[in-house]
């Protein structure tokens, strides 16, 4: 009896152990295969179709590279090669026969080209697999993993994989350009987390963001539940760089950290359903602001970001270093000895119309570059101009003013032609109709404002007085006309 179980159950095993053997390796890619640019798969597909490692499209070429799948647009994850020229249309990749993952190219006459290795191995590789985590990797016979492309990251790590001590973080150039670009995330050997400009020589002077967890840590790891981590052997839960609030594994969710570029370190959740379309959630994000970021850039470059940017007012380039500074700009001092570029937007022509197409519109700002020197030197002028602007705007009221007065003085305070006899004496009828409050009946020729009326009239009778000494200064009939002081009733302006 014992014999026959003995008998069934080593029947069970060899029956199950070929069906198991085929579901684990039915996604190894197998000694001699390969993809080519021109012909259909033109990736090597993970087990459930999340990650794809092969060719993708870029510009009039194709970079070699892993990437999420995802509708519409998928998103990339790793690249081999990322900073020479796309590949052509007639390339392959290959896992050769003698165990290596070889990107071949070809030319016009489909004659042998260049032979790239895209994984760096001393022994061979029996087979290669994508796997679900986005990682790929090499095997050897005795299916031990001898390469992954998780131990070489370009700018982005994903859930389960971990950035050692040293290793690094290397932003794109742009959306669109996956070259390397300005900025580097570094796991130092002091366990600090640190973000610098490319081409500094990693101080503290050059970070513009850290973790300050010096010692506490010799990795980061972003596990399955969207938690960033500075791991060590010691400490089990790790210090959290992005926390979540997930505390689960859910497979349908794929957590991406990446080093974008502009010098943004962010942590995405792509959350998929059934059909293949995904949502993107921005978890956590590092610094909190695009003004942190210590850029490494050209001055050229640095004069472009001004112009393009509509909150640009100017900006100051040193060293690689370009600060962007928005209106009103309050206060500027030269420093001796500073050797920084100063840069400042001015308007070519006025707005024009607002009914304008774009094709019709004005040209751009530009921005013109000075010294500290000139722009002191513009600052002084300006406030002289508008010093000057002030007097000639002063001197102008006083000599219409004035001119007022004189035509006033010259007409003739004796009208003969009139229908009442206290008509004849003007100036006396004129301060009578004041009193009584019936400017009104002066025939002016013209509509006026009686209230501004009455204050000419106010004005004019002080400035008439028989008297000289309670005439008003030529200075108080500026105030008074220009509404600064105000204007008492006069006295009658005859001593009689």
């Amino acid at each position: 009896m014992a014999f026959a179980y003995a008998a069934f159950f080593l029947l069970v095993i060899c029956i199950y152990k070929p069906v198991s053997s085929q579901q684990n390796h039915s996604n190894l890619i197998s000694l001699g295969s390969s993809i080519s640019t021109n012909v259909q798969p033109t990736s090597w597909r993970s087990p459930s179709g999340t990650f794809a490692f092969g060719f993708y499209p870029q510009g009039s070429g194709f970079i070699v590279g892993i990437w999420l799948v995802c509708k519409p647009a998928d998103i990339i994850t790793w690249t081999a090669y990322r900073d020479d020229p796309p590949v052509p249309s007639n390339a392959t990749l290959e896992l050769t026969v003698n165990g290596k993952l070889l990107l071949r190219t070809y030319y016009a006459n489909n004659e042998a080209g260049e032979e790239k290795l895209i994984a760096r191995i001393e022994k061979s590789a029996s087979n290669a697999r994508m796997l679900d985590s986005g990682n790929l990797v090499l095997y050897n016979e005795h299916s031990d993993v001898i390469w992954e492309s998780f131990n070489f990251p370009t700018d982005t790590i994903l859930g389960g994989q971990n950035l050692y001590a040293g290793g690094e973080l290397l932003s794109s150039a742009s959306t669109t350009n996956l070259s390397t670009g300005r900025f580097h995330l570094k796991m130092q050997y002091d366990g600090n987390l640190v973000l610098y400009p490319i081409d500094t020589i990693d101080t503290s002077v050059d970070a513009y963001w850290n973790t300050a967890t010096f010692g506490s840590g010799t990795h980061l790891y972003l596990n399955y539940t969207g938690q960033l981590l500075i791991l060590n052997n010691t400490l089990a839960s790790g210090i959290p760089v992005f926390s979540s609030d997930s505390e689960s594994e859910n497979s349908s969710i794929i957590y991406r950290a990446t080093l974008e570029y502009d010098g943004i370190f962010r942590l995405y959740s792509h959350n998929f359903d059934s059909n293949g379309a995904y949502t993107t959630s921005l978890m956590h994000y590092a610094p909190k602001s695009q003004c942190e970021v210590k850029n490494s850039m050209s001055e050229e470059d640095c004069r472009k970001s001004c112009l393009q940017d509509c909150n640009c007012a100017g900006a100051l380039y040193e060293s690689g270093d370009c600060k962007k500074v928005k209106f009103p700009v309050k206060y500027a001092k030269r420093l001796e000895g500073d050797s920084s570029k100063v840069f400042f937007k001015v308007g070519l022509k006025s707005v024009g119309s607002r009914n304008r197409s774009i094709d019709t519109a004005t040209k751009p700002p530009v921005v013109h570059k000075t010294s500290k020197k000139t722009v002191m030197l513009i600052c002084v002028m300006s406030v002289a101009f508008i010093t000057c602007s002030s007097i000639a705007v002063a001197v102008s009221v006083f000599f219409i003013s004035k001119s007022r007065v004189v035509k006033a003085r010259m007409r003739r305070n004796v009208e003969t032609n009139v229908s009442r006899p206290e008509e004849v004496l003007l100036s006396n009828w004129a301060y009578e109709l004041l009193v009584e409050r019936e400017l009104d009946k002066l025939d002016l020729g013209e509509d006026v404002d009686l209230q501004n009326l009455e204050k000419m009239v106010m004005v004019g009778m002080w400035c008439i007085q028989d008297e000289p000494v309670i005439r008003p200064s030529m200075k108080s009939v500026v105030l008074m006309l220009e509404g600064i002081t105000d204007v008492s009733v006069p006295p009658h302006p005859t001593s009689a």
